[in-house]
């Protein structure tokens, strides 16, 4: 599922605390940005891999999933941002989003925010996950509990905290039809079974 590039630079990619014996896997689109700057700052957490360093393997686990469907939505509205911050024109935006098939033909392009979720937990003990939700009202209280550390923590990189992506979010609502749906249902359909064995 993941492009060999992709592969390279991302499956395995987590941060860890070796003395707690303790993992955080980030996945694209699902608060990453927001969990991991208290890990940095507050606990020294480091950048590690998996694939390269296997011991940690035996280390206990914390991952974030994201319904599906928002997070491909989210993800394209990104991607759609960065067409706009390039030419500084929602006429560009507007031609892409009128022609979805760039981003939803997943058999030809898959940008590093596509990839299924279950892809990047891909090679871990399941024994040793604790997996939350985003959308859980108890999230950050689950991450400073699991990770033993206090922190408020700022919403970064939030659609509607942005007048742009909040412009080209209405643009991608006006033209997802149900063909595109079922499409992204299909793909992703072990992200919403995973999904749905949360609570």
């Amino acid at each position: 599922m993941f492009r060999d590039d992709i592969r390279k630079n991302y499956h395995g990619k987590c941060f860890t605390d070796d003395k707690a014996r303790k993992l955080f896997v980030e996945i694209p689109k699902c608060g990453s940005q927001t969990f991991t700057g208290p890990l940095f700052r507050n606990k020294g957490y480091k950048d590690n891999n998996w694939n390269t360093n296997p011991e940690i393997l035996d280390y206990e686990y914390f991952a974030i999933i994201r319904n599906p469907l928002q997070r491909w939505i989210k993800s394209t509205v990104e991607l759609m941002f960065h067409h706009y911050e390039h030419s500084k024109s929602f006429d560009n935006v507007r031609n892409v989003s009128e022609s979805l098939n760039y981003y939803y033909n997943f058999d030809d392009f898959l940008d590093l925010h596509h990839v299924p979720q279950y892809c990047f937990l891909e090679g871990l003990k399941e024994e040793n996950l604790t997996l939350c939700k985003l959308e859980d009202k108890e999230l950050k209280n689950k991450f400073n509990q699991f990770f033993d550390i206090s922190f408020e923590y700022p919403d970064r990189n939030v659609t509607s905290n942005i007048e742009e992506k909040s412009v080209i979010l209405d643009m991608l609502n006006k033209v997802l039809d149900i063909h595109y749906a079922d499409k992204i249902y299909s793909f992703y359909k072990k992200d919403f079974e995973l999904w749905d064995t949360l609570n």
